[in-house]
């Protein structure tokens, strides 16, 4: 059976603030990068930039909720 937890969300991006997500998904990229439990991390703006996807994969809800708790 597999373990591994994952979830996906999407979200509106405010008017404006793209440039600021984007700074804020690089940090968040930058800590998932680092997380050996962290088996799969994406994130899709659309192209007209007001809309974000997030897809993740971790080895478990343990390391899924740390990412959480972290990010």
């Amino acid at each position: 059976m597999d373990q591994h937890a994952y979830w996906t969300w999407e979200a509106d991006i405010k008017p404006g603030r793209k440039d600021a997500f984007v700074e804020l998904v690089r940090r968040w990229n930058d800590i998932a990068e680092k997380d050996p439990k962290t088996l799969y991390n994406n994130w899709t703006i659309s192209e007209d930039e007001t809309h974000v996807r997030v897809d993740q994969r971790f080895e478990d809800s343990a390391a899924a909720m740390a990412q959480y708790y972290i990010n």
